[in-house]
C-alpha cells in the first residue's frame, strides 16, 4: 500500500512469510520513503510503538499548504480495543510527534478499561499546523491461525499476481 503525500510516497511493505515468495506476513511492517529527488529510505518505527506496528497511511495539509504523512500504529491482524497512535511525518521521513508513553491511565474512564494511546503530541501539533483531517487507508489482509495457533496477516505477494 502506497500515498502520496505533496511530493514524497510512503509505501508500506510486508515481508514475506518465511521461505514462501507467494505469500507475505503482515504481523510487522516496514515503511520506505520516496522523495521528490527519488531518494528511498526506510522509516524505523518509534521506540515506544516496538511493540506494534504501521497499519495506515495517510496525508494531511496545514493551513500553510505543506503536506505531512500521518501513520497510525496498533496491532494486526485483529487490533485491540484502545491501540491506534497517529504519528505526524514531515515529507522528508522525520518523525514529528511521539507518544511517550504509549499508553495512558484514566481512571475516571468508563468500563473496565481505563488506559488509552497517548496521541497528545500528534493532537497539539494537529491544531499547531491546522492540518487538514487525514483519511487514513488502513492495511487489509487475510487472517488464518498459524501451527502455533497463533493469528497471521497475510496478503498475497505482488510477484506471484505478475
Amino acid at each position: 500500500m502506497s500515498k502520496v503525500c505533496g511530493n514524497a510516497e510512503l509505501e508500506l511493505h510486508c515481508p514475506h512469510a518465511g521461505e514462501d515468495a507467494l505469500k507475505l506476513d503482515c504481523r510487522a511492517t516496514r515503511i520506505s520513503l520516496k522523495t521528490a529527488d527519488t531518494k528511498v529510505s526506510y522509516l524505523d518505527n518509534p521506540a515506544e510503538m516496538s511493540k506494534y506496528t504501521a497499519v495506515g497511511l495517510g496525508c494531511a495539509t496545514a493551513k500553510d499548504g505543506s503536506s505531512y504523512f500521518v501513520v497510525q500504529y496498533g496491532e494486526l491482524p485483529f487490533g485491540c480495543q484502545f491501540c491506534e497512535w497517529n504519528y505526524l511525518y514531515d515529507q522528508d521521513g522525520r518523525q514529528l510527534t511521539h507518544s511517550q508513553p504509549a499508553i495512558l491511565q484514566d481512571a475516571s474512564l468508563p468500563g473496565d478499561d481505563k488506559q488509552y494511546p497517548n496521541n497528545q503530541e500528534f493532537e497539539a501539533k494537529h491544531k499547531q499546523l491546522g492540518l487538514s483531517q487525514p483519511e487514513i487507508e488502513f492495511l487489509a489482509c487475510d487472517v488464518r491461525m498459524d501451527a502455533a495457533g497463533e493469528p497471521v496477516c497475510e496478503k498475497e505477494s505482488r510477484d506471484a499476481r505478475g
